[in-house]
């Protein structure tokens, strides 16, 4: 299948099933996972309210030998920040860093969210000196977290 095919295929899956079974059986069925499909996959188990299979998923696919992007990073340690899940997001901060993803805006608002969310204010801090543009959209998520802090 073509790849934009692919990704119009699970966006319609995602608006018209509540199952996310089916879905996932389509997955499957893909056989070349492109890393915007996979990205496409944990962000909706998060948005669907199942952080906990957006991470069992990004796991799998780590297993399958998928590399990830910025953007499927970012949206595991949304589900880490979600779930509370300290320890595994500081270790998707490693691998971040690892990557050489740690100047990326996507990537250091979603580990300052994760962060602020965890209470921990100076690794919040410290990412966010370490934005390149602050933009509004960078500053309503450091209002956001310093709310969680509170």
């Amino acid at each position: 299948m073509d790849r934009s095919i692919d990704i119009n295929l699970f966006v319609l899956y995602f608006k018209l099933c509540t199952d996310f079974r089916e879905t996932r059986r389509v997955f499957d069925l893909v056989l070349v996972k492109y890393d915007n499909l996979c990205t496409l996959m944990v962000s909706e188990y998060i948005k669907a309210g199942r952080p906990e299979s957006s991470l069992q998923l990004f796991f799998e696919l780590l297993r399958l030998g998928a590399e990830p992007s910025r953007f499927t990073l970012s949206a595991v340690i949304k589900a880490c920040s979600v779930l509370g899940k300290l320890r595994m997001g500081c270790c998707f901060h490693a691998i971040v860093l690892k990557h050489g993803f740690h100047s990326d805006n996507v990537i250091l608002i979603a580990l300052i969210e994760f962060y602020g969310r965890n209470g921990q204010l100076n690794e919040m801090c410290q990412l966010f000196d370490e934005l390149r543009e602050l933009g509004a959209i960078c500053l309503v998520f450091v209002r956001k977290c310093l709310g969680f802090c509170i």
